[in-house]
């Protein structure tokens, strides 16, 4: 498979196989795989680890609602102001740094809230967490690139593009589990324990590797204009594009199904964390359709108007819950489409891991602008009409603002 692509990277087709992988069998490329996506969840186990243990967090440090949305969003703050420059960073400390870096930032921005009993102690700790989060979500894709071969490699970044609705599916789940147990805090201390452990695993499978990336091609001088460019930023936009759609449907869902469909909030959080598991399956389908040589354009292009249609169909009160939910996790399955895509486009234009983490950099910096936008948008499009009947309008303008940005990407952006 070969990428025409004339944005502003020399033209190369693919990142080259490092020595050490031209001869390394297909499992031991699957097993970093599966290491680099665990360490993956283990970042965005720390995203989901907060909304369920609001009502615990409000109670023990008596804070309103306005503090509690700050520790919320504070992940996508920090994604939205430090991801490019965290790209940057894959430059100077090279890849396995930058991924130890962020193993580290995670267990210590843990420990910091395990133990404390004051909540700016809290929020600074949630704030190290997402540097972390974002150390290790910019490094891996350039990483996964480099240890697989041509042929393995887009469903790689579809396997890899689970990390984040993996991560907090997973920790939603086990959140009533463990607080029943040990409380709010047990979250956060499964998180430290399993950035330790993975930090161990780490520097005995990825480090060798990862290290051998680094000596064979330094990019310590690398240039913001070798990456950043008007293709460049469209696809950034486009991430935005899809982050605001997915987390505006996704923030409001229990809220709105326990006060339109009549379900308990308990019941409707549930049902909300099946619909962020399908894009899990949306992100693996992604990595098989890249696989299959379908394009960029294609992909989005028909992913937009089909999003758009089912998250206005989720909010559109006429229909009833059975309608609804199926709707809302078509919508999480072809949402997830977008990152395994955005991140097979990535390792087909970048030619050094630094030139990746610099471009994966500016991708989360589109999503945190997303995350950050999207529910602010949406809940004022509510509050402005009084209702949830002019939520459909939100999935419209998400809609035109994609078709807007995919029309200006070039053709020649083509198959990956």
């Amino acid at each position: 498979m070969k990428l025409s692509y004339t944005g502003g990277f020399d033209p190369v087709p693919l990142l080259p196989p490092s020595p050490d992988n031209e001869h390394q069998p297909v499992s031991r490329q699957w097993l970093l795989v599966a290491i680099a996506t665990a360490c993956g969840f283990t970042a965005a186990w720390n995203i989901g680890k907060v909304p369920p243990s609001v009502p615990a967090l409000r109670e023990e440090f008596a804070t309103s609602l306005t503090w509690i949305a700050a520790l919320v969003s504070s992940y996508s703050l920090v994604a939205m102001t430090c991801a490019l420059a965290m790209g940057r960073v894959v430059g100077w400390l090279g890849v396995w740094r930058t991924i130890a870096l962020g193993l580290i930032f995670l267990l210590i921005g843990g420990l910091f809230g395990s133990v404390t009993h004051q909540f700016a102690v809290l929020l600074a700790g949630r704030v190290i967490e997402g540097l972390g989060y974002l150390a290790i979500a910019v490094t891996i894709p350039g990483f996964i690139a480099r240890v697989c071969s041509d042929a393995n490699r887009p469903v790689a970044m579809g396997v890899w593009g689970t990390f984040v609705p993996g991560g907090i599916t997973l920790c939603m789940l086990a959140a009533p589990w463990l607080s029943a147990m040990g409380g709010w805090r047990l979250l956060w201390w499964v998180g430290v324990m399993v950035a330790i452990v993975m930090l161990i695993v780490a520097q005995r499978f990825i480090r060798p590797v990862a290290v051998g990336f680094d000596g064979q091609q330094p990019d310590k001088k690398l240039q913001w204009r070798s990456v950043i460019n008007k293709t460049t930023l469209l696809m950034a936009g486009c991430f935005a594009v899809y982050s605001m759609s997915f987390t505006g449907l996704a923030t409001f869902l229990p809220t709105y199904w326990s006060e339109a469909s009549g379900l308990s909030l308990p019941v409707a959080t549930k049902f909300a964390a099946l619909v962020v598991a399908a894009n899990i399956f949306g992100n693996l389908a992604g990595g098989w359709l890249n696989k299959r040589g379908l394009s960029f354009r294609v992909l989005i292009g028909i992913g937009v108007p089909l999003s758009a249609l089912c998250g206005m169909a989720v909010y559109a009160t006429p229909l009833p819950f059975g309608v609804q939910l199926p709707a809302a996790m078509l919508f999480s399955f072809l949402g997830g489409i977008a990152p395994s895509t955005m991140f097979s486009s990535v390792a087909a234009v970048a030619r050094t891991p630094a030139q990746s983490g610099l471009l994966v950099g500016l991708l989360f910096q589109g999503a945190g602008c997303g995350q950050v936008i999207g529910p602010l948008l949406f809940g004022a499009i509510i509050d402005l009409s009084g209702g949830w009947s002019t939520a459909p309008l939100y999935f419209l303008v998400s809609a035109a603002i994609g078709f807007l940005l995919l029309s200006r990407i070039p053709t020649t952006l083509a198959r990956l």
